[in-house]
């Protein structure tokens, strides 16, 4: 999970937690961001941004981490606690499911996998499109394979969700965290599997691309990066818009620095190509950049929560690129009240003109998450926290966006029970 002083892949419950030394180990030189400016009140909609929904589990147990993943469309929101207790078993996982009527949200349903066991981890992400929803239980065993992980289908008819179809990787192996990270478009499917040995070069990790044709989903891409390397995590975070798929290697190295990280973008439909290989202007070592990302259109944002920006370490940046057929980092985003150990970039979101970046380690793990706006330039527009915030919530491990909603979820509140919050902006 989520600590301060550890760069950590976030690997929900087993006895094969992933982490590694604090960055703040190895020296580090403080970075530059130009001040992002605020934009005026009236951007902010009508009566300015403000809490909607605080969704809580009808069974929300202390240690269900619910909120560590979270995906809004329309009316629709899922929420994944990885580490709920299902029939007995421990930190298998589940996801909620949240529908609005009229301005109350309500659970519409719990969702688990059909075969799934201890530690599974079902939830560490989610994914909806309409009427479709994929959830990620990376540590699943299939097979004799311990931790090899898969993708769950659910699909909604009516106010009903039925599992259509469990996904795996067609050279899946143990270990390799498939479904760790998950994105989702009307025909398409995007599964990370982060520490999966690519070449006998361990835990590089690789993703897979999913096709929806007539009788089902189909395996259709099996994506690495270029110049992968052992323990660079290619697949901890993934997304996809149209035909540009982003991947997040967060401690890819780059040049001579270790931990600085890379996204990469590949370029698609039927084939995937890749097309760019980002990394921040100013990118040093141990910024874990790639950490998290996403897409929208021409837009693509990355966090490095790693970074640091001259306040003690780990204040975290987030990154903005425009582009097509070619990318540029138009933008550098920075929280204002920035401090050590904030983490800002942990997640990140963006749709349209909208972007979200989640600090879970800010204000002594409270956390919050800050909104930004593209208006002749990227500006924060709101720095979002939980009516009922307190002490190590982590409000901000999680964030998706819609143009004027802001999703964020809090995995660390009341005892790690969880919550997951809607905000309009």
């Amino acid at each position: 999970m989520f600590c301060q002083g550890f760069v950590a892949l976030v690997l929900v419950g087993g006895t094969n937690l992933v982490s590694w030394p604090a960055v703040g180990a190895i020296t580090a030189h403080p970075g530059t961001v130009p001040a992002v400016p605020a934009v005026p009140a009236v951007l902010a909609g009508k009566g300015g941004p403000r809490q909607l929904a605080e969704l809580l589990a009808a069974d929300g147990a202390s240690g269900d981490g619910s909120g560590s993943s979270v995906s809004v469309v329309g009316g629709t929101m899922a929420v994944g606690a990885p580490f709920h207790t299902v029939d007995g078993n421990a930190q298998q996982g589940a996801v909620y499911v949240y529908v609005r009527s009229g301005s109350s949200w309500t659970q519409q349903a719990e969702l688990t996998a059909s075969d799934g066991a201890a530690f599974d981890a079902f939830g560490s992400g989610v994914a909806l499109s309409k009427d479709t929803l994929v959830v990620g239980a990376p540590q699943h065993t299939v097979g004799a394979n311990a931790e090899q992980g898969a993708a769950y289908l659910f699909t909604r008819t009516g106010t009903s969700w039925t599992q259509q179809a469990e996904l795996t990787a067609s050279d899946g192996a143990a270990s390799d965290f498939f479904g760790y990270a998950i994105s989702l478009t009307k025909k398409q499917l995007v599964v990370g599997a982060p520490l999966r040995e690519v070449g006998g070069v361990p835990q590089a990790g690789g993703v897979y691309v999913f096709a929806r044709g007539r009788t089902g989903w189909t395996q259709q891409a099996e994506l690495t990066a270029s110049d992968g390397a052992a323990n660079d995590f290619f697949g901890e975070a993934v997304a996809l818009s149209g035909t540009t798929l982003v991947v997040g290697a967060p401690h890819h190295q780059v040049g001579f620095d270790p931990l600085q990280g890379a996204a990469y973008v590949f370029t698609g439909g039927t084939s995937w190509v890749q097309s760019a290989e980002l990394t921040a202007a100013d990118g040093e070592i141990g910024d874990t950049f790639g950490w998290s990302v996403a897409v929208s259109g021409g837009e693509i944002i990355v966090g490095a929560p790693g970074r640091n920006m001259g306040n003690g370490g780990f204040e975290g940046a987030a990154y903005l690129f425009t582009g097509g057929t070619s990318w540029v980092q138009t933008a550098e985003l920075a929280a204002p009240d920035g401090a050590a150990g904030d983490e800002f970039g942990a997640s990140v979101a963006i749709s349209g003109t909208t972007a979200a970046v989640g600090a879970p380690g800010h204000a002594t793990f409270q956390g919050a998450a800050y909104v930004f706006t593209d208006v002749a330039g990227w500006a924060e527009l709101a720095e979002l926290t939980a009516s009922d915030g307190a002490a190590n919530d982590f409000f901000g491990w999680a964030v998706d966006a819609t143009p004027r909603r802001v999703a964020v979820g809090a995995e660390g509140w009341q005892g790690s029970q969880g919550a997951a919050y809607l905000f309009a902006v």
